[in-house]
């Protein structure tokens, strides 16, 4: 891919402007998953925050609101990413350091995910990652949302190296009592199910194999297989 930078002094000014914005931490690296990925404060998340208060949700829970995800540096940083979504070159920069980093980078794995705290503040911002899909067409991204009033909008307009994966709000506890999501609705989705309880699977859903393999993905790709119908995910 040919860099989207015209020139050296160029390219240092986005980049200036990306470790202002993020404290020198432009994107993560979560040791769970292949690849980069770009998260905002999970404090912020609309939907997220009403299914936090309700017992027995998928957000009841949030990892993204404990552990090292609550150290003051790393909450300055997902501030300053969340300033930078407002950024009038927001796309235009994540496209050329992302661009940047595939070409010059040993070792880069072309899967990246929106966001692995925090999810979708507007249509602007949904809009912008699908931009930012379309002009790196080689590379696979995966936006997990739970903002259910976006999210049909942005599938819609989705290129195909985009997957936007709805969330069910609930964790399944049992099949009777699992009110998830219709395929119509939603063509790629995820879902929680509870620890100790026997799921079977329906046609077209995958088990995350992370629960198996030391909590990483391994050589599983499907959260960003479009052709996945839905992941069903163990709770944690």
């Amino acid at each position: 891919m040919e860099s989207a930078f015209k020139s050296f002094a160029e390219c240092v000014r986005y980049w200036k402007l990306a470790v202002q914005y993020t404290a020198g931490s432009f994107f993560g690296e979560p040791s769970k998953m292949p690849g980069l990925s770009f998260n905002i404060p999970a404090s912020l998340c609309k939907v997220g925050a009403i299914l936090r208060e309700r017992k027995g949700s998928v957000c009841e829970h949030c990892y993204a609101r404990k552990g090292r995800y609550v150290f003051p540096g790393v909450q300055h940083a997902m501030n300053a990413r969340l300033a930078f979504t407002r950024h009038p070159l927001f796309v235009q920069a994540m496209v050329s350091l992302l661009s940047t980093a595939q070409r010059q980078c040993k070792g880069f794995v072309p899967f990246f995910r929106f966001h692995d705290s925090g999810d979708i503040q507007s249509r602007e911002h949904g809009n912008a990652i699908v931009d930012i899909a379309r002009s790196l067409p080689s590379i696979s991204f995966w936006l997990p949302t739970k903002e259910y009033s976006h999210a049909r909008g942005i599938e819609k307009i989705a290129p195909v190296n985009l997957c936007v994966r709805v969330s069910n709000a609930m964790v399944e506890h049992d099949s009777f009592n699992s009110k998830l999501l219709s395929r119509d609705s939603y063509p790629n989705q995820s879902t929680v199910w509870k620890r100790g309880f026997v799921r079977e699977l329906v046609d077209g859903e995958v088990f995350c194999p992370a629960p198996k393999n030391d909590g990483k993905c391994g050589d599983c790709r499907a959260c960003w297989n479009r052709d996945v119908f839905r992941i069903v995910y163990r709770e944690h």
